[in-house]
């Protein structure tokens, strides 16, 4: 939470541990906290994991507001890690475990 500001920087990362990052969309959503009062919706980013292997991307995305409409931009950094596995004596197909990782998000 950035209190009384029209361009908050938040310096927060979060680790999120994928599955399958060809078949992974992530939703941020964007809220107007109002202490005491119902927050306000201020819209949404879905970022298509598969677009982030195997490199860093730095980037404003655009939000896409509660009516449709542009409502301004988010300054995201993105890094798409694949998560390495003993070898193991299972068939197991590579293309399926360069897929398993985690993404690290920057706001």
């Amino acid at each position: 939470v950035v209190y009384n500001s029209v361009d908050p920087v938040f310096n927060h990362f979060e680790d999120i541990f994928v599955s399958n990052i060809f078949q992974t969309t992530l939703r941020i959503e964007i809220v107007d906290y109002d202490r005491g009062r119902r927050n306000d919706d201020i819209g949404k980013i879905e970022l298509e994991l598969k677009d982030f292997a195997p490199k860093i991307v730095n980037k404003a995305f655009e939000i896409q507001g509660t009516d449709k409409k542009p409502a301004g931009s988010l300054y995201l950094s993105v890094l798409f890690r694949p998560i390495n596995f003993p070898p193991t004596s299972e068939t197991v197909s590579q293309s399926l475990i360069n897929n398993i990782g985690k993404i690290t998000i920057l706001v």
